[in-house]
């Protein structure tokens, strides 16, 4: 069964939502009237039989035309200004309006104007342009492209919900693949607002934190919104806990199997969790001793103290007469007019000694004391699929600041989209994550790497 409202052009499938319609352009009292799809195969028997069930109260509606070939419009059109309506009884007034006449005639044609509406698809293909401009435009005062996806994702779902929501209703594999697009969608809004609140609350979301604030409560504002949606479409498959519980398998098989960003973040986890245990296990022997020592000794003995030679420095001392040590900020200074992380990295013919060679040519030429560092690195990442092994070595650069010690740089590029400055800070030692942290910040940048591997060996320091 597929019949059509006559006034506003809806097709229904099922006697039940055909009785619960209430067409806004039929006049407050009269009868919804029917007509048949363009396609269908009803005989007038059958048709009267029909709009019994669907209309019991009133009178038997006019027979469908064997051979149906007028569209909705049209045929609403026709009946309008052609055929009085036999759905229900008429009255003199109505009898005095059919009267043909000039007024009429105008009425006629203006409604054969109204006809002509703008369809759904492009009010909705406009609504969505809009608002992504208004999105777009707030991003670049931002500096962070966070408010046009808010904006897109917003004007998306609600056009779907505003025009097209009978189609979900009506094709059951829209209707499914709909709802994983709102659970995914709302699961993604979550994992924003969790990420961006660490970023509020440690002053690293944007340039200005009341900005960042007004994001953060944008992005709250629409989880609301979007767990209202869900709510409404919670009788459709398949259900959020589904989708969370698919999404967490796939995780962890991804992670299992070397698929990056996944592997990464599994390395990641491992590791914390292995200098966790270290940590405990290190304080549980320092409890231990401490207990030994307080014990009482029976015949205390004064221990012997040998004589220790006093160690060599570090650093050896400066062989270059035209050259010195700088303080920390005449670093920063020499490093902000280095170009050396301008370079481009390029496997394997421009790789991380080059730079870290090249910081030590550039600085020696401007007077300033750098070493040459090659560390060992061990569950390196490899994000770009270069065919780095996971245990390598690294280079970088050391300076010896009058002010605040031996300090490492690494003035390495990365490959892809990066911030104007590249001159990162580490801290180098046995043990430790390689995390490079900017000297200089870039705007819509985080100013922390991810870790590089851990250090295992520290193999040179020349100067």
């Amino acid at each position: 069964m597929d019949i059509i409202c006559a006034k506003c052009g809806k097709h229904f499938s099922s006697i039940e939502t055909a009785r619960e319609h209430h067409c806004k352009e039929t006049s407050e009292g009269a009868s919804v009237r029917w007509i048949p799809a363009p396609k269908s195969k009803i005989t007038p028997e059958e048709w009267d039989s029909l709009m019994k069930l669907i209309n019991p109260q009133d009178l038997p509606p006019p027979k469908a035309p064997s051979d149906v070939e007028l569209t909705a419009t049209e045929s609403t059109i026709s009946k309008d200004s052609a055929e009085p309506d036999v759905s229900r009884p008429s009255t003199n007034s109505e009898k005095s309006k059919r009267i043909p006449g000039k007024k009429e005639a105008v009425k006629n044609k203006r409604e054969k104007k109204s006809n002509y509406k703008i369809q759904n698809w492009l009010i909705a293909l406009l609504f969505i342009f809009a608002f992504c401009i208004i999105g777009l435009g707030v991003s670049i005062f931002v500096g962070s492209f966070i408010p046009l996806w808010l904006t897109f994702g917003f004007s998306f779902i609600y056009s779907i919900e505003k025009w097209f929501y009978y189609f979900t209703r009506k094709h059951k594999g829209l209707g499914k693949l709909y709802r994983l697009l709102l659970n995914l969608s709302i699961l993604s809004l979550l994992g924003l607002i969790v990420w961006s609140g660490i970023k509020v609350f440690s002053q690293q979301f944007v340039h200005s934190q009341l900005i960042g604030s007004l994001v953060f409560l944008a992005e709250l504002v629409l989880f609301v919104w979007m767990w209202r949606i869900v709510s409404k479409n919670s009788w459709r498959w398949p259900s959020m806990k589904l989708t969370g519980f698919s999404l967490i398998c796939l995780f962890v098989i991804f992670a299992f199997a070397g698929v990056p960003p996944m592997s990464v973040y599994k390395d990641n986890l491992v590791r914390s969790w292995n200098t966790f245990q270290a940590e405990r296990e290190e304080e549980r022997k320092q409890i231990e001793e401490e207990q030994e020592r307080a014990k009482p000794e029976p015949t205390p003995i004064k221990p012997i103290v040998p004589d220790i030679p006093k160690p060599e420095s570090v650093l050896p001392e400066i062989e270059e007469p035209n050259t010195r040590n700088p303080s920390w900020e005449e670093l920063k200074a020499f490093l902000l007019k280095d170009d050396t992380d301008k370079m481009k990295y390029v496997f394997p013919t421009t790789v991380c000694e080059d730079f870290a060679k090249e910081l030590q040519k550039n600085a020696k030429e401007a007077g300033w004391r750098c070493a040459f560092v090659s560390v060992q690195l061990e569950g390196y990442p490899d994000w770009y699929n270069l065919g780095i092994p996971s245990y390598t070595g690294h280079a970088c650069n050391a300076f010896e600041t009058t002010d605040r010690g031996l300090i490492y740089i690494d003035c390495t590029s990365t490959i892809g989209p990066h911030p104007l400055h590249q001159d990162a800070i580490v801290d180098v030692k046995i043990g430790n994550d390689y995390i490079p942290r900017l000297i200089f910040p870039s705007q819509g940048w985080s100013s922390s790497a991810m870790s590089m591997g851990r250090i295992v060996e520290i193999n040179t320091i020349r100067w």
